[in-house]
């Protein structure tokens, strides 16, 4: 029972592993080619790259404004976008696993 609970920890490691690094973070480190070349890995086409590209740099625009204001910008919070829900509903889901499976009580109830 202990090793079916570690098939989802090696999924996630592995799945982690594989993850490529963020445009948005590209982004703010000046690497926008670098950017430009994991939109291209992950998306549909040049074109849908670009545009997302542009977005992304409109939005880092409005966030240094807000930052400066001092306001949070609730919408990202709220309203994620396609990309994080679907990362947030594998979290949860990998968590649901994790209870279903009972490996909790040997983390919680045992000694450490």
């Amino acid at each position: 029972m202990l090793g079916i609970a570690a098939i989802a920890s090696i999924a996630l490691a592995t799945s982690i592993a594989r993850m490529p690094e963020s445009p948005w973070w590209l982004v703010m480190q000046g690497l926008v080619n670098d950017a430009r070349d994991i939109l291209l890995c992950v998306g549909k086409n040049e074109e849908v790259a670009e545009q997302q590209l542009e977005e992304i740099k409109a939005a880092m625009v409005i966030n240094r404004a807000c930052a400066s204001d001092g306001k949070v910008v609730l919408r990202e919070i709220l309203r994620p976008t396609p990309t994080v829900r679907r990362a947030l509903m594998t979290t949860a889901d990998i968590h649901v696993f994790q209870h279903a499976t009972g490996i909790d009580l040997f983390v919680l109830f045992t000694g450490h």
